[in-house]
């Protein structure tokens, strides 16, 4: 018969997450579910027969702290994590079958030998992230990254997302705390920015970003990318939904203001993932609008050449 127990484990220093565990012990040895507050899951399975032949220490163990827990409360964090693990399976296969240049019902049909892959014809839509940066202050040179946010979105359909503070030991500007709500806690032992930029390298891949004033948050990633050695900027496309407003739109231009006058729901502005999702729906409303046709006309900006080579060439 099987027990269950459960255990918090505090923060974790590379998430800034809370943590929770959950223990499943029977007859073929212990299982645990890694969840935490931030939604991210993972599973540590029993060790197979072999496995615990070969190397009786790979036993996992009860911690003494653990408290019992009902069989319920297991299994809703069980499925809640193979759920998560489905999610991200099918976002990998979506993945394969984009640099294949195929569409999801093309992947699929391809997958069941039914038909033959037809390529794709690019469109500028097709494949895009949506991003935002909320930082200490205006300044490229002076100021830092405080947040960044993402989603990566194929057909119009969210395929993976991203929101992580960002390591700053400085104190927060007040008026800045005021204005997101982001302190010197949240921030002070939060990931290094190399990790997060590379966070967001990965997500985005070669994909259009987007974004609301997007030369502010560009110049701001770039500046960073500047002082982490980089020599080469980002090699995305660009395109700024404030700038498809002024075009389809009269003024006021402010993320907030458009998504009012559009009845776009507004909740928390100023937080990295608020604004990213208000400008996701305003992008889909200016696109009914008129379709979007071409890039923003963003001057290119390019980190001066330092010493060391780019560390994220091969990101």
């Amino acid at each position: 018969m099987a027990s269950y127990f459960k255990l918090r484990t505090g923060l974790s220093r590379s998430k800034c997450h809370e943590k929770w565990e959950y223990f499943c012990e029977d007859a073929t040895g212990i299982s645990v579910v890694h969840e935490y507050a931030n939604g991210f899951l993972y599973m540590s399975a029993a060790p197979s027969k072999q496995l615990r032949a070969k190397f009786p220490n790979a036993l996992l163990q009860v911690p003494l702290a653990a408290v019992p827990c009902s069989a319920d409360e297991y299994a809703a964090v069980h499925a809640r994590y193979t759920e998560a693990e489905a999610k991200r399976k099918a976002e990998e296969e979506l993945l394969k079958a984009l640099r294949k240049g195929m569409s999801r019902n093309q992947h699929a049909a391809e997958e069941a030998g039914v038909a033959e892959p037809a390529r794709l014809a690019p469109h500028l839509l097709d494949d895009f992230t949506v991003f935002d940066t909320e930082t200490t202050g205006l300044s490229p040179e002076n100021d830092r990254i405080l947040e960044v946010a993402a989603v990566r979105y194929i057909n119009w359909e969210p395929v993976a997302q991203m929101q992580q503070f960002v390591r700053f030991t400085g104190r927060v500007p007040h008026f800045i705390t005021k204005l997101t709500g982001i302190a010197d806690q949240d921030v002070r032992h939060a990931s290094e920015s190399k990790t997060v930029l590379g966070q967001f390298r990965k997500l985005a891949g070669e994909s259009l970003l987007v974004g609301h004033n997007v030369g502010f948050d560009i110049r701001m990633i770039e500046a960073e990318r500047k002082r982490l050695g980089a020599v080469v900027a980002l090699p995305n496309p660009v395109l700024c939904t404030m700038e498809l407003a002024k075009q389809r739109t009269p003024a006021p231009h402010k993320l907030g203001k458009l998504c009012e006058r559009f009845s776009i729901p507004v909740v928390g502005a100023h937080r990295a993932m608020n604004d990213v999702l208000m400008t996701y729906e305003l992008l889909r409303y200016l696109h009914e609008l008129e379709p979007v046709t071409q890039l923003s006309p963003l001057k290119p900006v390019v980190p001066a050449a330092a010493a060391q080579s780019s560390l994220f060439a091969a990101a």
